[in-house]
């Protein structure tokens, strides 16, 4: 196997590779910023789990709230006894 032939066949990605690659870096790359399709449709969408977040927040600020009130009432019974 001659040098270039070796460096083109191991070191270089395989056609699928290139494919798998070109898949990655589309997924990942940020939306363009010229394409207001695309843009009007996201702002719905980011709403929606801006409000689901706001919501989960709230639940979690309540589980802590009840769980404090628990650990002061255990800790409270623990030291009449």
């Amino acid at each position: 196997m001659t040098p270039q032939r070796f460096i083109r066949t191991t070191l270089l990605p395989s056609p699928a590779q290139k494919s798998h690659i070109r898949d990655c870096t589309r997924s990942c790359a940020p939306p363009p910023r010229d394409n207001p399709e695309i843009l009007s449709s996201i702002r719905p969408e980011l709403a929606r789990y801006d409000a689901e977040i706001l919501r989960l927040k709230n639940e979690l600020n309540t589980l802590e709230q009840d769980q404090l009130e628990l650990l002061m009432y255990y800790g409270a019974s623990q030291s009449k006894s």
